[in-house]
């Protein structure tokens, strides 16, 4: 099977897929969940974020002072 083939064959099981959300009604909590996943990945990745977890991971890291 060529490529485009199996591209094809995916892309068509995925509009099938979002088809049968559309009916189930599921297809805006399923969007609903992925906006917020997509959210907290965001804000994770501000440098204001950033800069506290840096500064949690280094406190919490043990010193060697010994």
């Amino acid at each position: 099977m060529e490529q485009h083939q199996i591209v094809k064959h995916v892309v068509d099981g995925a509009a099938v897929g979002v088809t049968a959300g559309v009916w189930a009604t599921v297809l805006p909590s399923v969007a609903s969940g992925l906006t917020v996943v997509w959210m907290i990945i965001r804000i994770y990745e501000t440098k204001t974020v950033q800069d506290f977890v840096g500064r949690f991971r280094r406190a919490s890291m043990p010193t060697d002072a010994d």
